[in-house]
């Protein structure tokens, strides 16, 4: 399997379903809004583990010397609710740091969704 972000492949789907459309049975505008979502906050959680370990590239080690701390450790899969129902997030997780690297953006949207939804429409 390839190393890309999780996001790259949100935007592949996104791309898929605005060129094929929805398949049989399926709602256009729903598949768009639920994907258009997973896209954002997923792009929100790689943009917040960029920023707690500074803005290394993806593959580039950490220089210990200049007081770097911790490196990615893959996902871990969450959801959160919409109206549109559960949206799968694959979480960014982040190890050997001194204080654990926990995602707050996950953790205002467990009871914040229509904040999410408002934010999607607007974009």
């Amino acid at each position: 399997m390839r190393r890309v972000p999780p996001s790259m492949l949100i935007r592949e789907d996104l791309d898929r379903l605005l060129a094929d459309g929805a398949g049989p049975g399926e709602n256009l505008i729903s598949e768009l809004v639920s994907t258009v979502t997973r896209l954002v906050v997923q792009q929100l959680a790689e943009a917040e583990q960029t920023d707690y370990l500074g803005e290394r590239g993806r593959y580039v080690r950490r220089d210990t010397d200049a007081g770097q701390r911790g490196w990615r450790n893959g996902y871990v899969e969450r959801s959160i609710r919409t109206a549109e129902g559960k949206i799968p997030i694959r979480v960014p997780q982040v190890r050997d740091t001194d204080v654990p690297f926990r995602s707050t953006l996950m953790g205002f949207l467990e009871g914040n969704s229509d904040v999410l939804e408002r934010l999607v429409m607007e974009m």
